[in-house]
């Protein structure tokens, strides 16, 4: 066999089993293992057992392909883990190079800005210096052109300005000279003017002068009528008290009217008073030291006798009105206070002022006359002798050609000496019954029951009091009026409120202006009292009176610019305002009365509204109200 050693068929099969456990120890390798085993083949050819050499080969082939496919895969896992690692490594020194490089050119960056900035700066300053340095040049070249040139044209206007101001001085001598010769004929003439001025004062002093007495004396005349009636009255009711008494007491009865008669006449003459004016902490005018009580007849008022300075029955209303004199220190507003108080059954206020509503001059070249109006509001033609009509106003002109004919009543209610206007009351009445060949108010032939309230005071101011107009409402009652027209306006006051009220539940309507204080005015009395239906003025286009007052209290739109009317001393003016688009719907009541025979009613007022034209914004406004009047057809 060659020397070596024979190995054992059963150790030969061992060294087969366990080679393969070596494979992976550090120092072997398979190549060696296989060497190994094909020794031991060769050492052990000799050995009869083929078979078991032949599976140890292949057992041996087997184990060393296993181990070198481990190791392939060993090795490949340690090459993937051994390149991610290394390509993380090359991925972070990478960025943190990408960022070192980005901030060196950041800060190579910014120091080249700053440094092209400086240059520019640099560049930019020595630029302007050169630029201020031209400038500077030419403005002073420039300047010294224009002095010379300034001077030269001083020069030119120095003596231009000379020569016009010799012209100018021989000039003005002259015109001096006219004008004084101008002068003196003017003062001349001045002076006749003056003196013919003068003299027609003085005639017109002396003509108002005469004009006053006869308005005292008409006035007392009125006075010792009205004592006379009130005491015929007195004396009635006392004549009825004494009926069951013996014929012994005549004598004395009659002894004791006549004295009653003479103290009335004395106290009615007396109501002729002199006015004095104060205004309230509200700002309202009022009759000063005057408070009055209005309270229904019958009702015990327990007043200091001393105090009382007028008593008044009104029959027409079924009251009683007292003025009460207030003197002392205390105010007069304190007072009425203190007697609201203490009386039952009755009010207290301030005898207030209230002024007729202003009528504008009408600026219109044409002005349209009331007839027009009469045929657009359904208004009956003339010949309206059953028609009646109350006005609250000023004195009215009868003499005038359109009223000279009329049928007019007036009373005069004025209870101080000062003259009566009649401008006011003239131009509305016309507007209601006026009538002439060359104008026809609305109402011809209808009749006017006029009460003069209206004074002047001394300082030339149109007012009425309080009092008169309660008076006045009182009186035209008792005449049966129906409609009542107050074109006047004031403020609130609680004795003309209670009245008002007392007029329609006696079955007649108060038509009132809203007033002429502009659309932020505010509402004015007695226009804006329950009851009292209130009237603005609209133009030819519909359109409402710049100055007219608005609120809720407006009821009806009527014509009320530019209107024809009469005027006190003769002809016709134009004229505007709410106070002249009153009588249109106080003329349009008292035909709808007139045709109806019955008192006025609430339902009459549902009718008109249905009727009007409706003007502004849909439905009723606070400036139309519920728009232009109509007359109710048949």
């Amino acid at each position: 066999m060659g020397g070596r050693p024979v190995v054992a068929a059963d150790s030969i099969g061992a060294s087969a089993v366990q080679a393969p456990q070596y494979a992976g120890i550090s120092g072997f390798s398979p190549e060696v293992m296989l060497l190994s085993i094909f020794d031991v083949m060769w050492l052990s050819s000799d050995d009869p057992s083929e078979d078991a050499a032949d599976e140890a080969e292949e057992e041996a082939e087997k184990a060393a392909e296993e181990a070198a496919e481990q190791a392939a895969q060993e090795a490949e896992e340690a090459a993937e883990q051994a390149a991610e690692e290394a390509a993380e490594q090359a991925a972070e020194e990478a960025e943190k190079a990408a960022e070192k490089a980005a901030e060196e050119a950041a800060e190579q960056a910014e120091q080249a800005a700053e440094q092209a900035a400086e240059e520019a700066a640099e560049q930019a300053e020595k630029a302007a210096e050169e630029a201020a340095e031209k400038a500077a040049r030419e403005a002073e070249r420039a300047a010294e052109e224009a002095a010379e040139d300034a001077a030269e044209e001083a020069e030119e206007v120095a003596e231009e300005a000379a020569k016009q101001v010799e012209e100018a001085a021989e000039e003005a001598a002259k015109q001096a000279e006219e004008t004084a010769e101008e002068s003196a004929k003017q003062a001349e003439e001045a002076a006749e003017e003056a003196a013919k001025e003068a003299e027609e004062a003085a005639k017109q002093a002396e003509a108002e002068a005469e004009e006053a007495q006869e308005l005292a004396r008409e006035g007392e005349v009125q006075a010792e009528k009205e004592a006379e009636e009130q005491a015929e009255r007195e004396a009635e009711e006392a004549g009825e008290d004494h009926s069951g008494h013996d014929d012994d007491h005549d004598e004395d009865r009659d002894n004791d009217e006549s004295h009653r008669l003479s103290e009335t006449r004395e106290h009615m003459v007396e109501r002729l008073r002199e006015f004095n004016e104060f205004t309230d902490d509200e700002g309202f005018e009022a009759v000063a030291d005057e408070l009055l009580v209005l309270a229904d007849r019958g009702s015990d008022l327990k007043l200091d006798k001393s105090q009382i300075d007028q008593i008044e029955q009104l029959d027409g209303l079924g009251m009683v009105l007292v003025r009460v004199r207030a003197s002392g220190e205390k105010k007069v507003q304190d007072l009425a206070g203190e007697m609201s108080g203490t009386i039952e059954n009755a009010d207290v206020d301030l005898n207030h002022l209230f002024r007729p509503d202003a009528q504008q001059d009408g600026q219109a070249v044409t002005s349209v006359d009331p007839a027009n109006y009469s045929r657009d509001f359904n208004l009956r033609e003339s010949g309206r002798g059953d028609l009646s009509v109350g006005l609250i106003d000023s004195k009215v002109d009868r003499s005038h050609p359109a009223l000279q004919n009329g049928n007019i009543t007036d009373k005069d209610l004025v209870p101080f000496n000062y003259i009566r206007p009649s401008s006011h009351g003239t131009a509305v009445a016309s507007l209601l019954v006026g009538d002439d060949e060359t104008f026809h108010g609305l109402l011809p032939g209808g009749k006017l029951y006029a009460a003069s309230v209206f004074f002047q005071t001394p300082d030339g101011a149109t007012v009425a009091t309080t009092e008169s107009l309660i008076l006045a409402l009182d009186w035209l009652v008792r005449q049966k009026v129906r409609v009542i027209n107050m074109s006047l306006s004031g403020p609130p006051n609680k004795l003309l409120e209670l009245a008002l009220r007392r007029v329609s539940e006696k079955g007649s309507v108060v038509v009132a202006a809203v007033g002429n204080g502009g659309p932020a005015s505010g509402p004015l009395f007695p226009a804006a009292y329950d009851g009292v239906i209130a009237v603005t003025a609209v133009d030819n286009h519909r359109k409402v009176y710049l100055r007219a007052s608005r609120g809720p209290h407006v009821a009806f739109s009527a014509p009320g610019v530019d209107i024809r009317v009469a005027r006190a001393d003769g002809g016709y003016d134009i004229q505007t305002g709410t106070s002249i688009a009153a009588p249109f719907v106080s003329a349009i009541l008292a035909d709808m009365i007139s045709r109806k025979g019955t008192e006025w009613k609430k339902e009459d007022l549902d009718i008109l509204r249905k009727t009007a034209i409706d003007l502004g914004a849909p439905g009723f406004d606070e400036i139309y109200g519920h728009g232009l009047i109509r007359a109710v057809e048949e």
